[in-house]
């Protein structure tokens, strides 16, 4: 069995929310139907929860000495491709870096989801960061890292290599957000998927992400 790194998610009590720290176990083994892989993930968290995650409908900054990474993932249906976008901003909503990953070939939505996840934290492991929230617009990604979800299919061996980068990172919290708090990753994702390249952007962002950017910290 494999140590999973402390993972910090958002449960809702009786006095509001609250954000659990803990240690979960992961399980290996393989479903007897169709061959494929499944991971379970013990512990209190196991049983399935909703993750209140982030409520608003705009883009929340993190809080101080904390990096936040938003993923997106895309998949056209037609030709079997796909694409993710990754983006990394600090307390004030700065920029620090940005990438896709364009997937030439994908068998589903869901594991595009799952593969930009693995991207953004990928991501934030090369920056060097320690201290990350990742937010996600698809819940069965978000539920899945947080062991509200048993990992199976094509997803399981991405959400496995997600855990790893967890442990290289430190820590690491997750949750749901929006589709309309996500509009940076979402931006990110259709580029890649029009453009059909793979790119990385540090320090200064892509141009036609400058829009997105400024309305995401300016005061309504």
């Amino acid at each position: 069995m494999a140590r999973v790194p402390a993972i910090t998610s958002v449960e809702a009590t009786e006095d509001g929310e609250k954000e659990v720290e803990r240690e979960e176990e992961l399980l290996d083994g393989r479903e007897a139907a169709g061959g494929g892989m499944a991971i379970h993930c013990s512990g209190d968290n196991a049983k399935k929860k909703k993750q209140p995650g982030n409520k608003n409908l705009r883009w929340a900054k993190p809080v101080s000495r904390q990096i936040k990474v938003n993923v997106d993932g895309s998949f056209l249906h037609d030709d079997h491709t796909g694409a993710v976008g990754a983006i990394l901003r600090d307390h004030d909503g700065l920029f620090i870096a940005a990438s896709t990953l364009y997937i030439p070939n994908l068998a589903s939505a869901a594991l595009a989801e799952a593969m930009a996840l693995r991207e953004g934290l990928s991501l934030a492991h090369r920056i060097g960061c320690n201290n990350v929230i990742a937010e996600s617009d698809s819940l069965e990604t978000v539920e899945a890292c947080t062991g509200a979800e048993v990992w199976w299919g094509d997803s399981a061996a991405v959400f496995a290599d997600c855990v790893d980068l967890m442990a290289l990172i430190g820590s690491v919290q997750v949750q749901h957000c929006p589709r309309e708090a996500n509009g940076a990753a979402h931006a990110l994702a259709k580029f890649c998927s029009s453009d059909k390249n793979s790119c990385n952007w540090v320090d200064e962002p892509p141009s036609f992400l400058l829009d997105v950017l400024v309305n995401d910290v300016t005061i309504p």
